[in-house]
């Protein structure tokens, strides 16, 4: 992606695309998981920045307003593992993809892990 400043500015990106999808698909209610505390933190403040990412969290926060029930929390990243192999294969291959019904096969082991951990608890 262009014109990135940080880290938490690619997460803020993410947020509103994965907002925009949810939309798009007719979701009502939604959970949001993020491992980055500023995005979850300025999220929690009504989408309050004085950052270089302000329009995009305002984007974000009005976005959330359109949503019947809407929560949004913390996860470790070592939960998160699904995301940063997408994040990372985006990066690499420069392009974003949206799949309806199989996953992409290089994160089939990352998916496998979660589902195990989280039968296992």
């Amino acid at each position: 992606m262009e014109h990135l400043v940080d880290a938490a500015m690619a997460e803020v990106i993410a947020l509103r695309e994965g907002l925009l999808l949810v939309q798009n698909i007719g979701c009502t209610q939604l959970l949001i998981q993020s491992d980055c505390v500023e995005v979850v933190e300025t999220m929690m403040q009504d989408g309050f920045s004085a950052t270089a990412s302000a329009p995009i969290y305002d984007e974000c926060n009005q976005l959330c307003k359109e949503f019947i029930s809407i929560a949004i929390e913390h996860c470790n990243w070592k939960v998160n593992k699904v995301a940063h192999e997408l994040a990372r294969v985006a990066i690499t291959s420069k392009s974003s993809c949206i799949w309806v019904d199989e996953p992409p096969i290089f994160i089939l082991k990352a998916l496998m892990n979660d589902v195990t951990t989280f039968e296992d608890q």
